[in-house]
């Protein structure tokens, strides 16, 4: 059976799912401050314009209401500031939690592998997988499957936005949004893939190397084995860069990418906003409406490509802690198995 892209990642799923509603919390309030966003820019612009329109005609600008924008723009600067407040909260609050209990699930898996199970594997190695490969599982939610979820909301809430002055607005700027969320992100991801595979075993061995050599120091030098054991750091050291500078010139390239189609959908924005003002279907103080709302929405899905980027660091992350969860232990006793299964039942049930 071939193996999908998050194939290394089933056996994590039942830990994630036990915090799914913070999950979930944290996500929604994300969508709440990009939406919050979003109405913010789209309304302080289109207040600017029509205030300074209607300061044209001495006549009539005693009847432009500045009240009633001015508490909109208010509202949503609230609202996004305190969704932006919760989103930090409950997305990492849950992130953590998910750590925790991934070392703990993890801890209980590789116990009954000592020693037999566990000797093939280097100590400083083992403390890399507890540690820095757990660690590198948040990029799962917190920077990939909830800003991907926010993205989604916020492309479908600005294709609404503008849809209800004209569709042909709601439809560029929401096809420009899927072809930064998925071409962009479907290329940051592909040009990255060696690379983010090489950055997570290049640092792993890096660390297993330092403190294979503090913990061996005596021996190392000892057995004049200083030189080798400095080259084979200052190697390894040399290909983490090498795999660093890669993934940073994708990190920009695709970073320009986002930015060039940003711009690409204000500018239809206001094109074919020009084209409705020139008709007269519409007012011209509405075309910084439309302008503001495409690069408010864009701010979405700005960080998607980074985030999948090291898509393939997460999941040779993923990987190498199935590598050793999968391995049966040496020795089972069946009826100590059995008493374990059913205390962990018992417990996991208060």
């Amino acid at each position: 059976m071939k193996s999908g892209p998050l194939s290394d990642f089933r056996p994590f799923l039942g830990v994630f799912a036990r915090h799914l509603p913070r999950l979930a919390l944290g996500t929604s309030a994300g969508a709440a401050a990009a939406a919050a966003a979003i109405g913010l820019m789209s309304i302080s612009g289109w207040f600017i314009s029509a205030a300074a329109a209607a300061g044209l005609a001495p006549a009539t600008a005693h009847l432009f209401n500045f009240f009633l924008p001015s508490i909109g723009v208010r509202l949503f600067a609230v609202l996004r500031t305190a969704a932006r407040y919760g989103e930090r909260v409950f997305t990492h609050d849950a992130t953590l939690r998910v750590l925790e209990d991934l070392r703990v699930w993890f801890y209980r898996r590789i116990e009954p592998l000592a020693p037999a199970g566990l000797w093939r594997f280097r100590s400083g190695d083992l403390l890399n997988r507890i540690v820095a490969d757990i660690d590198a599982l948040d990029h799962l939610y917190l920077r990939a499957f909830s800003p991907a979820a926010v993205a989604l909301v916020v492309a479908i809430s600005a294709f609404l936005l503008l849809a209800v002055y004209d569709a042909r607005i709601g439809a560029a700027v929401l096809g420009l949004m899927v072809f930064g969320g998925i071409g962009v992100c479907s290329a940051a991801a592909g040009a990255a893939g060696a690379a983010g595979h090489g950055l997570a075993l290049r640092s792993a061995e890096l660390r297993t190397l330092a403190v294979e050599g503090l913990q061996g120091l005596a021996e190392i030098v000892s057995f004049g084995a200083a030189g080798r054991h400095r080259e084979s750091l200052l190697r390894t050291q040399s290909e983490l860069m090498a795999s660093q500078r890669r993934m940073a010139h994708i990190r920009g390239m695709s970073a320009a990418a986002m930015h060039l189609l940003s711009g690409a959908a204000v500018l239809a924005a206001l094109y074919l906003g020009c084209g409705l003002v020139g008709s007269g279907r519409l007012s011209g103080d509405m075309l910084s409406l439309f302008a503001l709302a495409a690069a408010a929405a864009f701010e979405s899905v700005f960080g998607l490509p980074a985030a999948f980027q090291f898509f393939s660091r997460t999941r040779a992350a993923g990987g190498r802690l199935v590598e050793i969860v999968a391995a049966g232990p040496a020795v089972v006793f069946e009826e100590w198995a059995k008493r374990r299964r059913i205390a962990r039942t018992l417990f996991s049930t208060r």
